[in-house]
């Protein structure tokens, strides 16, 4: 006997295994260009002109300029591999020339055809077409989604061939031809050689094939033949390249460990409470409340007690290290920028985000323990679907365990997987009506509003507030500075200080601990800065205006050292 959704009482995971076709029926259509609309109404809101880089995507721009000049070599501060990304971005600066610009562009176009196979991907999942158009939006407006699609960052990218090869994947599981199996190993090796994790992709099939028990040799050649021959060349050609420095700060991660274990555990799971913040309040629009809510209360309590380790510690619950939100609405990394809320506002904020997380965790442990244990006369069904179920659990595994630096932007590739259960049609709990009510829709669609309007409006403070950033420190050099001489955040150290300072590095014997390379060469003479600093005098400002405080105008302070 099979169990279908319409039996009575049914609740679990089950239409979002059922993997069918996606019909191109006039609401898809619909759909399709009302997400491509919005996504040009974004780019209206928030134009992606920009002279900066953003986070540490100076380094693919450096890695671009040395493909456009067929000298390329790995870069020594990126730990992913990049290259299918840097690729893309190589062919946009080819056409349209090199600048941050251009790259802001290349992305922003992968960010579109992202939004897009992830609609197909729901709609082969049998999402129908009103909540995959949901599913979308809340991708989409997610914060950290729409800062790293302004970047030239290889999360879009990643999310994007992560996506295109669940979707092929699907495909051939459920009948449609063995082709979409080779489709899915191409986006597989397109996903590996952007990040490492991309492999995993191509496993999550396997397991299905097994645990479903329709293991064929040939299906399982066709799906991994093309990422195998791809991580064994790439392996290949990364032995002939020399060490990066990078792989030096990753080795202290181990060393850290094997030093002392107890305090590396409990450093790095506050580190991983921090990079959770804020995922349970983006998937709010879909939250279900579990059968048992009273399960949600140990993860909570787990989470509420690194979030007051973290207030003890740091004096703030609001995530810090470089997560992409956080107390300053976009994170502006190594750089001193003011606050946008209170203290209470992002304590509330985090600990909200907290509870809301561990109830969805539980109602989706739940669902799953339903699907895995039928009732008794019932029989279990491994439907293709199962495929995006067993990638999530693989991803969210192995960026807790085998990340070396944990930031809330390695989520994204979880995050539309963790939609998915909110997302069928099964729920009946909003109001005591059916989840498929168009009061109860529109409700889902009323709590994505104030994401949307916090990632949009904050985006366009980012790039106003950086802007001023970068002009100001341009402006200190314009009047004598050095570069060396102005320290102006990440960014502007990384632009114009990596090189020299890893040839330093590289000239003397390595230490145990190797520092961000600019370091090395940063003489900070000249401070660029939201607040006054000990030490320093003001000797100029830049204005810009930030609308997350209602359109206050604020300063970027120019400071001296006295």
């Amino acid at each position: 006997m099979r169990l279908e959704p319409n039996t009575p009482g049914f609740d679990s995971l089950a239409p979002a295994l059922t993997t069918r076709s996606a019909v191109a029926g006039r609401a898809d259509l619909l759909n399709i260009g009302a997400i491509l609309v919005t996504f040009a109404c974004v780019l209206l809101l928030v134009a992606p002109v920009r002279t900066f880089p953003i986070n540490d995507d100076w380094t693919s721009a450096q890695s671009i300029a040395q493909i456009l000049n067929g000298t390329y070599r790995q870069h020594d501060f990126i730990q992913t591999i990049a290259l299918a990304h840097l690729m893309w971005g190589a062919l946009f600066a080819f056409i349209f020339g090199l600048s941050f610009t251009t790259l802001s562009i290349a992305n922003l176009f992968m960010s579109a055809i992202c939004l897009l196979v992830f609609y197909l991907l729901l709609r082969n999942l049998g999402v129908e077409a009103k909540r995959s158009l949901l599913g979308v939006a809340l991708l989409g407006f997610n914060p950290i989604y729409v800062h790293v699609s302004y970047s030239f960052l290889t999360d879009v990218t990643f999310l994007t061939l992560m996506l295109a090869a669940l979707l092929c994947y699907t495909r051939g599981l459920s009948g449609y031809g063995s082709h979409w199996f080779w489709l899915g190993g191409l986006a597989t090796s397109a996903s590996y050689l952007t990040r490492q994790f991309g492999i995993l992709a191509a496993i999550a099939p396997l397991l299905y094939l097994l645990l479903a028990r329709r293991w064929k040799w040939r299906d399982a050649l066709a799906i991994t033949a093309l990422p195998a021959l791809t991580l064994i060349g790439y392996a290949l050609w990364e032995q002939t390249q020399p060490v990066q420095l990078i792989d030096f700060a990753v080795q202290t991660v181990s060393e850290g460990f094997l030093a002392d274990p107890g305090a590396y555990v409990a450093g790095r799971s506050m580190h991983l409470v921090w990079t959770l913040f804020g995922l349970g309040i983006y998937v709010l629009p879909v939250m279900r409340l579990p059968r048992r809510p009273i399960l949600s209360l140990p993860i909570f309590a787990l989470l509420g007690f690194f979030l007051f380790k973290s207030g003890q510690a740091y004096g703030t619950l609001v995530p810090r290290n470089g997560n992409t939100v956080d107390h300053t609405g976009y994170s502006m990394v190594g750089y001193n920028a003011r606050m946008v809320w209170s203290q209470p506002v992002w304590a509330f904020l985090s600990i909200l985000s907290a509870l809301l997380l561990s109830l969805y965790v539980v109602y989706c442990l739940e669902s799953l323990w339903r699907w895995f244990r039928p009732q008794e006369g019932q029989n279990r069904t491994w439907e293709p679907g199962a495929v995006a179920y067993l990638l999530a659990l693989m991803l969210a595994g192995t960026i807790v365990l085998l990340t070396p630096t944990l930031y809330d932007r390695y989520w994204l590739g979880v995050l539309p997987l963790l939609l998915l259960p909110g997302l069928t049609p099964t729920d009946h709990s909003v109001h005591g009506q059916q989840e498929g009510s168009r009061r109860a829709l529109a409700l889902r669609w009323l709590m994505l509003i104030p994401i949307a309007i916090f990632s949009i409006v904050a985006q366009r403070d980012y790039m106003e507030h950086a802007a001023a950033q970068w002009s100001g420190a341009e402006r200190l050099v314009a009047q004598g500075a050095r570069r060396n001489q102005v320290s102006a955040g990440f960014e502007w150290e990384g632009w114009y200080l990596y090189e020299e300072g890893a040839r330093r590095l590289r000239e003397k014997p390595l230490k145990k601990y190797i520092p961000f390379p600019p370091s090395v060469v940063l003489d900070p003479v000249y401070v660029v800065s939201d607040e006054q600093q000990p030490g320093y005098k003001e000797i100029g400002s830049v204005p810009y205006r930030s609308w997350l405080n209602g359109g206050e105008e604020r300063l970027v302070r120019l400071l001296r050292r006295e």
